[in-house]
């Protein structure tokens, strides 16, 4: 536990120094958290990529199909608008299963 002599010198040291000090040491943690991010997410992506069959990235895509699917029916569908919410739920739905290949592209040629 800080002691307050070490409290006053912190404080002391933060009031003399001033607000562009501790604007300038946040800025230097938003980098590097903002780096460290970018470096995970990228070699998430190229792992994902090159080893793993764009598993990371199909899921994603069916996921954000299914969210899009479920506002679509959930918010925007009405007895009178039901003809082009199927319409633009169906293209996306093909458009999905396009873009992911392989088995999607059986799942949809399913009758």
């Amino acid at each position: 536990q800080a002691s307050l002599a070490q409290v006053d010198i912190v404080g002391a040291f933060l009031c003399t120094v001033g607000e562009p000090y501790v604007v300038m040491m946040a800025s230097r943690v938003l980098r590097r958290r903002l780096l460290a991010t970018s470096g995970v997410v990228g070699t998430t992506w190229a792992l994902d990529e090159f080893y793993n069959h764009q598993i990371l990235q199909r899921s994603l895509r069916t996921f954000k199909t299914g969210i899009y699917l479920l506002w679509e029916y959930k918010v925007r569908w009405t007895p009178e608008t039901s003809g082009e919410v199927h319409a633009r739920v169906a293209k996306q739905v093909v458009a999905c299963m396009r873009k992911n290949e392989g088995l999607y592209v059986k799942f949809g040629q399913a009758k």
